[in-house]
């Protein structure tokens, strides 16, 4: 998938556990070369990402970083969801309605259940 999608990095937004994104790291390789993910920073008044979130007084307000993480994704090259999610289902609802939905797009696993799973956490 990441090699049809020609993309160079992948942004990812998740809850999940950090063995369970190490492992995802792990398999995204293309020619020998890792993939890089990369996840917004955990909330800092001073950093880019969240700098106009305290200035209008929003910072912790989980809603408001949802729906920062779901325009990030719906206006993305490429978008990979968990099948059953109703944070996939809302992007790619955007994304059709934005026109940057792409033939790229799928659920994750092709939503199939995993047949590994990462240590605990």
């Amino acid at each position: 998938m990441v090699e049809r999608a020609n993309t160079p990095v992948i942004y990812l937004s998740t809850d999940a556990a950090e063995s369970e994104t190490g492992l995802l790291q792990s398999l995204i390789v293309v020619d020998g070369k890792i993939v890089p993910l990369v996840k917004r920073p955990r909330r800092d008044s001073a950093g880019k990402w969240d700098a106009l979130l305290y200035r209008h007084g929003l910072e912790g307000y989980s809603e408001v970083e949802a729906m920062l993480d779901k325009t990030i994704c719906a206006m993305s090259s490429v978008f990979i969801g968990a099948s059953g999610s109703t944070f996939t289902e809302d992007i790619l609802r955007l994304r059709k309605d934005w026109g940057s939905a792409s033939l790229c797009d799928e659920y994750l696993c092709k939503g199939e259940e995993p047949n590994f799973i990462a240590g605990n956490e």
